[in-house]
C-alpha cells in the first residue's frame, strides 16, 4: 500500500486496493438498503443516494489492513454528475463525515484518505459539524459512473461505532447515520478458579470430574453484548452450570462458543459462571476462550487457562504397563541361507488413573522401535497394540540366540529360544516420569515365556 500526501491539512492518496479483500453490502434492487442493514448500519440511504460499509470477506467492519490500521470504505451510489439532475435529483457534490476527537491514547490519527479529503471543524460550504468532532470532507462527485468509493485509514485498531455522515448535493444538505471511526475502547477480561475436582475410575469407566468459578468482566468503556465461552480442551466435556447462580445446562464444545449472557455488560461489571467438567484424566490443564462483541459489532476475546495440577490437585496413582508376546517365529531365506525371524507383539495399557503423555517405546532389535516409536498419549484404561502404530509389524531377524556357544553337531533350530527386551517410558499430567520393561523369550516352536500368542 502506498500514500502520498498534500499540505495545509488535504490528503491526497494512492491506494492500491487489491491487497484487501472487500466486499460491499448489496442494496435492494431500487437502491434502498435492506432492513438487516440499515439496522447494523451498515447501510444508509439519504434522499436518494445509498451508502454501504465495504466489511471484508468475513463480514469485519472496518477493515484491518496488512500496516495493522483500520480501513473504513464507503460504496456510494445515485445521482450523477453535479448540476446535472437525475429524475429531478442534482448529483453530489461532496461528502462529509464526522470523526470523533478523543481524549485518549493520542485520539485518532487519520493517516490516509481516498479521493482527496480535507480535515476542517466545519464544513464552510453547508456549516455540517459537531462540537468535539472534526469533519472529513471528500471533494469528488460520483461522475457519469453513478457509483464511487470514499476510503479513509486510521492508525492502529479503531472500533466502529454510529456516527454522522452527510452529501451535498445541489438540492442540499442530507444526512444520515453509520458505521464509522469511535473512541470505543472494548475489552473483555477473565479468570477461572478451580472449585474442586475428583478421580475417576477407568475399570467403572467412570472420568474425572472438575468444577470452576469463571469471571468475566468488561474492562473497557462500552457495553458488550453476547458474552460467550468456548472450550478449547478437546479431551474436557464441559457444562455451563449456571449464570449468576441461575440454573442453565447447557454444553458447550470446541469450535462451538456459547452464549452465556445475551447481554449488555455494562463497562466495568461483571458475570459470574459456573462451569462443571468431565475428563478422561485428572489434573488436566482447562484452556476456554472467552469473547463479546459491541453494539457496532467489534469483536474482543481473552483465553482463560486453569492448571489443575496447581490449583486443586488430587493424589494420583499413575501407572504404564507393556506386555510383550511372541508373536510368530519362523525360517526365512537371506543371502542362500536360512535365518529366523520374530514377530512378536507388544501392547501398552494406561493401568493408572492419569493421563500418560509423550510414551515412548523402545527395542534396539528391532528397527521400528530402535530410536522409541511415539505413542503419543494414553488416557487411564485405554491400550494400544504397539504393532499398529509402527505400520503393522514388528518383525526383525535376530542376530543371534540365546543358547551360546553352539554345538555345530547338536543344532536343533527349534530348541533354539530368543529373548526381545521392550522399555516404555511417558510422563504423567502431573509430572512423575514412569519406566516400565518387557521380555519375551521365544522359539520357532512357540514355547514363549514371555505371554501368550498375541
Amino acid at each position: 500500500m502506498t500514500y502520498t500526501y498534500r499540505t495545509a491539512g488535504v490528503v491526497a492518496v494512492s491506494l492500491i486496493l487489491s491487497v484487501l479483500s472487500f466486499s460491499a453490502y448489496s442494496a435492494n434492487a431500487d437502491g434502498s438498503c435492506e432492513t438487516g442493514q440499515s439496522e447494523s448500519l451498515l447501510c444508509a440511504n439519504a434522499n436518494g443516494y445509498t451508502i454501504e460499509a465495504v466489511t471484508d470477506a468475513a463480514g469485519n467492519f472496518p477493515v484491518i489492513d496488512q500496516d495493522g490500521n483500520s480501513v473504513f470504505s464507503y460504496l456510494v451510489s445515485g445521482p450523477g454528475v453535479y448540476g446535472q439532475p437525475t429524475k429531478g435529483i442534482r448529483g453530489l457534490s461532496h461528502l462529509d463525515i464526522l470523526i470523533p476527537q478523543c481524549d485518549v491514547n493520542g485520539g485518532l490519527n487519520i493517516v490516509a484518505a481516498g479521493p482527496a479529503a480535507e480535515e476542517l471543524d466545519v464544513d464552510p460550504s453547508s456549516g455540517f459539524g459537531a462540537e468535539g468532532h472534526t469533519v472529513l470532507k471528500f471533494d469528488k462527485e460520483l461522475g457519469k459512473n453513478k457509483i464511487a468509493t470514499y476510503s479513509l485509514t486510521v492508525e492502529g485498531v479503531v472500533s466502529a461505532a454510529e456516527t454522522a455522515i452527510a452529501i451535498k448535493a445541489g438540492t442540499g444538505l442530507f444526512e444520515t447515520v453509520i458505521l464509522g471511526p469511535s473512541c470505543e475502547n472494548p475489552d473483555i477480561t477473565a479468570s477461572q478458579q478451580c472449585a474442586g475436582q475428583q478421580v475417576g475410575d477407568a475399570t467403572y469407566g467412570s472420568p474425572a470430574q472438575s468444577s470452576y468459578t469463571q469471571t468475566i468482566t468488561n474492562s473497557g468503556d462500552v457495553e458488550l453484548f453476547d458474552i460467550s465461552i468456548e472450550q478449547l480442551n478437546g479431551d474436557m466435556s464441559c457444562v455451563l452450570a449456571s449464570v449468576e447462580g441461575a440454573t442453565d445446562g447447557r454444553e458447550f464444545y470446541v469450535g462451538q462458543p456459547l452464549v452465556a449472557l445475551a447481554g449488555p455488560l455494562a463497562a466495568g461489571d461483571s458475570v459470574a459462571l459456573a462451569i462443571e467438567c468431565e475428563h478422561g484424566s485428572p489434573n488436566l490443564t482447562n484452556v476456554a476462550n472467552v469473547s463479546a462483541v459491541t453494539a457496532a459489532g467489534t469483536s474482543v476475546q481473552q483465553q482463560v487457562t486453569t492448571n489443575l495440577a496447581q490449583q486443586c490437585p488430587v493424589d494420583t496413582n499413575p501407572n504404564i504397563a507393556i506386555e510383550s508376546y511372541c508373536g510368530t517365529s519362523r525360517l526365512v531365506t537371506s543371502a542362500g541361507g536360512l535365518v529366523v525371524e520374530q514377530c512378536p507383539a507388544v501392547v501398552v495399557t494406561n493401568t493408572g488413573d492419569e493421563a500418560v503423555e509423550s510414551i515412548l517405546v523402545s527395542n534396539l532389535e528391532i528397527p521400528a522401535l530402535a530410536g522409541g516409536l511415539d505413542l503419543g498419549t494414553l488416557n487411564p484404561g485405554d491400550s494400544v497394540n504397539v504393532a499398529s502404530v509402527a505400520g503393522g509389524s514388528l518383525c526383525y531377524r535376530p542376530t543371534e540366540p540365546d543358547q551360546l556357544p553352539i554345538d555345530i553337531d547338536q543344532y536343533q533350530p527349534d530348541a533354539l529360544t530368543f529373548t526381545s527386551t521392550f522399555t516404555v517410558e511417558g510422563s504423567s499430567v502431573s509430572g512423575e516420569w514412569l519406566v516400565e520393561t518387557s521380555s519375551s523369550t521365544c522359539s520357532l516352536n512357540q514355547n514363549c515365556s514371555g505371554g501368550s500368542p498375541h
